[in-house]
Order: structure tokens, then sequence, then C-alpha cells
């Protein structure tokens, strides 16, 4: 038989559109009609079931739930299968921290310090002062001293170990701190260089940011100043806040 002029054959591919339509026609008609109620009270009930597993978190004192609440930025995000766990206790068993000879910046473990963090108060515009500035580092220095000298707690017995057996009546954190043969790691030469810093600039010793003395040994000031703003050469304009950290004796 001819083929009539123009005439093109015309491909069908099966898909699943027929078979969804009769599929969700039927689901409708015999389903769904006559038992709506069960539609609506089955999602109530199961959410009510479900979260009956907030029974077994268990509260602490002030409210909030500890148990099941996740606070490590480490285990939020780091695969519980990730290397870096294992290579951590290669090194920590290889070469553990020594209380008596601490040096940040050769540890490899980020578990046993504090974080004070000292904001400035903000301005009625919105703005939050520069707390790089001269009588700010004084405030900051007084308050790290005062936490070194002068915040203490009550020794209990269940804090006990084989490091805090001789600890008695009130503790203070020179006692708990990681230290180089007695002398606590202290941020006070971190708060001169920055009351310093343009001493040191005109002397050749440029205080830039994310580390400072790029031509020599480097320092890296990220860690412990945030909201910085630079000058074009990466030098610190206006910075906010300041960390203070305090690092201590976490297996004690």
């Amino acid at each position: 038989m001819r083929k009539p002029a123009g005439y093109a054959m015309r491909w069908h591919t099966p898909t699943l559109a027929k078979p969804l339509e009769r599929l969700l026609a039927a689901y409708t008609k015999r389903l769904l009609v006559p038992y709506y109620p069960l539609f609506i009270l089955g999602p109530i009930l199961l959410t009510i079931a479900l979260g009956c597993g907030f029974i077994w978190i268990k509260a602490s004192r002030t409210g909030y739930f500890q148990e099941l609440t996740l606070l490590d930025a480490r285990k939020l995000y780091t695969p519980v299968s990730a290397p870096s766990w294992e290579e951590e206790a290669v090194f920590g068993r290889l070469w553990p921290i020594k209380e008596y000879e601490f040096l940040p910046e050769r540890t490899f473990e980020w578990k046993r310090y504090v974080y004070v963090v000292v904001h400035g108060q903000k301005f009625e515009n919105g703005s939050y002062p520069n707390i790089l500035e001269d009588e700010y580092l004084d405030e900051i220095d007084r308050i790290e001293e005062v936490i070194y000298q002068n915040v203490t707690f009550p020794m209990q017995e269940k804090w006990r170990g084989p490091k805090s057996k001789n600890f008695t009546g009130d503790v203070t954190f020179e006692e708990l701190c990681l230290n180089w043969y007695g002398e606590c790691y202290r941020q006070k030469p971190l708060i001169r260089l920055l009351k310093r810093r343009a001493e040191l600039e005109a002397g050749g010793i440029a205080v830039t940011f994310p580390r400072a003395n790029p031509g020599g040994t480097p320092i890296y000031l990220a860690f412990n100043v945030g909201g910085v703003t630079t000058y074009k050469n990466d030098t610190i304009k206006v910075g906010s806040p300041v960390f203070i950290v305090l690092y201590h004796q976490s297996d004690c």
C-alpha cells in the first residue's frame, strides 16, 4: 500500500503517565473518599507516636537537652568514619601533650581550651567599637589577669583523678592551666602585640591579618581576633571581638 505524500512515521514511547493516572483514579475513588477521616487522623497519630522519643531525652536542671544535643563542632561536621579521628588518636598515643611543656603552636588537639569572648557594646547607630584601641585592650589585659588570678571553683570529689588528688578547697585556673615548666600560657604577648602594632609596623614588622609578620616567623591572629577590617596592605584597621583562649588540663 502506497503511503500518502508527506506521511511520516511516529514512534510511541511508553511512559508511566497512563498507569499512574489509572492508579490515582482508583485510589481516590475507592480509598480516599470512603476513608478520608483515616487520612486526616493517621498523620496526626503517627506524629504523636514518633514524638514520644523526646521522653528519653534527659533534661538538665537548666532545661537544655544535653544528652542528645551535639555541641561539639568536630563531631557535628566530621563523619564518624573520617580518617582524621584515627590520625588524632595515633598522634595522641605517640606524642601525648605534656602539661608542663605546652606550646599551642605545637599542639594538634583542640579540646583543651575555653574561649572568653570580649565584645564591645553596640552603639546607637548599630555599629560596634574598635576593640583594638588601647583603652579596650587595657581592659582585655585586666580581664585576662583576673581570670588567671581570681577565678576559682570548689573542688568536688567526683572530679578527682590522678593529677588532681592533691587539690584541696578552692582551685584556681593557674593550678589547671597547661604551662611551660610552671608558667601558664597567657594571652599577654598577643595583647602587647596588638597594642604596639603601629610601633612594630614602623620598625618593619607588619601586623597583618590573618597572619602577622609574614616576612619572618608568622603569627596567626585569626584564632584570637574576629570581625577584622583591613587596609589595602592587609594591616589591621578595625577588629571586634577578641577571643581570650584559656588552655587547661582536660584530663586532670
